[in-house]
């Protein structure tokens, strides 16, 4: 990780962190497919986990693994839209 990307990651509020993990990590969607498979009650923890790429998502540095990503392009939110 070069410089900016830690600058970038440390210097977010704890709100600002808890917003982009909830749009990265779908706590919403994580329970749906376990009710869904039948382990109700199931919540997921903010403990760091590896995933399917191998690298690991911390929940605690969002902007980490995103900005660790071999591939990816400039990106600009210009205005909400709702996801669900």
């Amino acid at each position: 990780m070069n410089a900016h990307n830690v600058y970038a990651t440390n210097v977010l509020s704890s709100q600002r962190k808890n917003e982009i993990l909830e749009r990265v990590r779908r706590v919403d969607h994580f329970i749906t497919a376990c009710e869904r498979l039948g382990y109700v009650g199931i919540e997921p923890d903010r403990d760091p986990f590896q995933l399917f790429d191998g690298q690991v998502f911390n929940p605690e540095t969002p902007l980490e693994y995103l900005t660790n990503q071999p591939i990816r392009r400039r990106l600009e939110v210009v205005r909400d839209i709702e996801l669900d």
